[in-house]
């Protein structure tokens, strides 16, 4: 009921949740080799080494393909998501941190951003890549992508505009405009910014439960 295509599973439906599952389940089994590279003298990991293997080998094992299936799970909990955990449990383990250890203090320590935003920097690169193109096929496809969603249909460019109307609004009219035309991706990350920033100064004040 499954087929694999360039490390991705499809079916006859779309379930872009599987297809972070799968993407979570891989990184996490990879996280066990990756952190023994780092332990491999016995001593703590310099925070630079880890910032570049999380970088450079995990954080694109866990997010392969999210340019597809990453609109469609962003609109979980962006402190909860899934991938988030996975790249917290892969950050404490590498810093040897206990999981207690503060996602927001850890983060802000290595220089790192949340993976929401890698996730939407990819999805808004796909997207310029996409106009860019010169094909039948792809104008085509982005076509059925309009039609689906001005008619209120589940699709990729619903998804991506759900979550760029709550970043970004002026983003996420462009995305509709006829011609189309190419998205300023820095904005989007720096709503995100700010989002996700304002949502840790509420934890810290009490407003709402902490998430750590």
């Amino acid at each position: 009921s499954h087929v694999k295509y360039l490390g991705l599973m499809f079916g006859q439906h779309f379930k872009a949740q599987h297809m972070m599952k799968c993407r979570v389940d891989k990184a996490v089994a990879a996280l066990a080799g990756l952190v023994a590279l780092l332990k491999r003298n016995g001593s703590v990991a310099h925070s630079g080494m880890v910032k570049l293997l999380y970088q450079s080998m995990y954080l694109p094992i866990l997010t392969f393909g999210c340019e597809i299936w990453g609109p469609h799970t962003l609109a979980a909990d962006h402190v909860h998501n899934p991938l988030q955990v996975a790249a917290n449990k892969f950050l404490k383990s590498a810093c040897r941190l206990p999981s207690s250890c503060p996602n927001w203090p850890l983060l802000s320590m290595l220089g790192l951003d949340p993976v929401r935003h890698f996730v939407l920097k990819r999805v808004g690169t796909f997207w310029n890549e996409l106009q860019a193109a010169e094909s039948a096929l792809l104008d085509c496809a982005m076509s059925t992508q309009h039609s689906l969603h001005a008619l209120r249909r589940p699709c990729w460019m619903s998804a991506v505009h759900a979550q760029l109307s709550l970043l970004h609004p002026q983003s996420a009219a462009s995305l509709l405009q006829q011609p189309p035309v190419q998205l300023m991706v820095t904005h989007v990350l720096n709503a995100a910014t700010k989002a996700y920033a304002h949502t840790h100064a509420q934890y810290a004040s009490g407003d709402v439960g902490h998430p750590d």
